[in-house]
């Protein structure tokens, strides 16, 4: 796993084992170094490490929804933007070091063979969660076409998401085309201005670069999702009990009150203004439903995302879907002292963002019947943990919302009941 505080003992030797020690107390991590640049002062300013021990690329789900797929499968560890995110990659461990598994392509082929009795729904990956799959340098070595040819050879049952800040992903751009049946890639934006991108985005590639991808590879058919996250507005604020808020203002009245998105009890997402809220109204925080949150709007002072452009362009760049969430953790103001101090952001929050900014199309919102009701199916629980299980030979039958992903436009398998 990715390195919590500067690695000791680096040197410029290949093959060699580092250990470290995190502020996590006497942890160590081995690796293989297989690349490694070192500065002026002696220290390492960027490492490539091969993992050493066996480490799994896929893992599973416990949550399945909109954001949350039933696999997930990465070739390392590391990309444009580490965790905690939107930190200034100024030392090593701020996105400067990143690991990388050798054995994807044919671990890939062992998750797929492994995997291929689970039912329908539960067919879906999504790559690039925790590292850039196409990062120059560890994507030549972790060679992720190689996964890509173990899903159309072993997994031509399996839907694949890729999500990807990349243009290197173009170099398997007829892959991908000869895939399309099978493949989704959503290419990652957070604004449309290559200046605000510089302050918000420190080391990712151009927004033209970006476009391109879209442009590209929907020119090729294959399914291109536009993924607008986190959105970057900045909001007017007050702060209450030591706690900013986002200002609110009633479409109607004018009347203005601060507030935030009440989570959703069904696994912590929703779905634009059909999520309720809370808003503090004289002096007391009050519950408000999701039909009356649509009439409250939040008082923007700058959007750095150019949001108006992105939801009026991504039908003419070619994309076939589109997905756009609220900045979490961090607020906009926040985020641009630490890039003029030159540190990392201070994070302020957790998932409450201004449910007006969170928007779904083909993209996992909740199908509705022709009574406006939210469609549901009855399925195996093979994502919840074997102790939910109660002892149970085949997982619980559990009732989950169908969700629309935009699979019938590319793929001839039935897939009513994802959820």
């Amino acid at each position: 796993m990715p390195h919590n505080s500067t690695p000791k003992g680096l040197g410029k030797g290949v093959g060699r084992v580092s250990k470290d020690k995190t502020a996590a107390g006497e942890i160590r991590h081995q690796h293989q170094i297989l690349d490694e640049k070192i500065g002026e002062n002696g220290q390492a300013t960027s490492s490539l490490l091969q993992r050493t021990t066996e480490a799994e690329p896929y893992r599973a789900q416990t949550k399945i929804n909109a954001f949350n797929f039933p696999f997930t499968g990465n070739s390392g560890g590391g990309c444009f933007l580490r965790q905690p995110l939107f930190q200034m990659h100024r030392t090593l461990p701020r996105g400067r070091e990143l690991d990388v598994s050798l054995n994807f392509g044919s671990a890939t082929e062992v998750f797929l063979r492994k995997n291929a009795h689970l039912p329908q729904y539960m067919k879906r990956v999504q790559w690039g969660i925790a590292t850039e799959m196409w990062y120059p340098g560890p994507g030549d070595v972790a060679k992720p076409a190689e996964g890509l040819r173990a899903f159309q050879k072993f997994g031509q049952s399996w839907m694949l998401h890729i999500i990807t800040k990349s243009p290197k992903i173009l170099e398997d751009a007829d892959l991908l085309a000869e895939m399309k049946h099978q493949v989704q890639v959503e290419v990652g934006f957070v604004t449309l201005n290559e200046e605000a991108s510089q302050i918000f985005e420190t080391g990712t590639q151009s927004v033209r670069q970006r476009l391109n991808i879209v442009e590209e590879l929907s020119r090729r058919g294959v399914f291109v999702r536009v993924m607008m996250m986190p959105c970057m507005r900045e909001y007017v604020m007050q702060t209450i009990d030591e706690v900013r808020h986002i200002v609110f203002e009633h479409r109607d009245t004018g009347k203005r009150a601060a507030g935030y998105k009440r989570v959703s009890e069904r696994d912590g997402n929703a779905e634009g203004e059909k999520v309720g809220m809370e808003l503090h109204i004289g002096k007391r925080w009050k519950k408000v439903p999701p039909g009356e949150s649509r009439l409250w709007k939040p008082v923007i002072l700058k959007d750095w995302s150019d949001l108006t452009q992105m939801q009026a362009s991504w039908r003419n760049w070619g994309a076939k879907a589109y997905k756009q969430k609220d900045l979490n953790y961090y607020y906009v103001d926040e985020l641009i002292k630490a890039h003029q101090e030159v540190r990392a952001p201070k994070p302020e929050r957790g998932r409450m963002e201004d449910p007006t900014a969170e928007c779904l199309i083909q993209s996992g919102e909740s199908v509705v019947d022709e009574d406006g009701n939210v469609r549901t199916v009855e399925v195996r629980g093979h994502h919840k943990p074997r102790k939910h299980w109660s002892g149970a030979n085949t997982p619980p039958l559990v009732r989950r919302n169908v969700m629309d992903f935009g699979y019938r436009l590319h793929s001839s398998i039935d897939w009513v009941d994802c959820i």
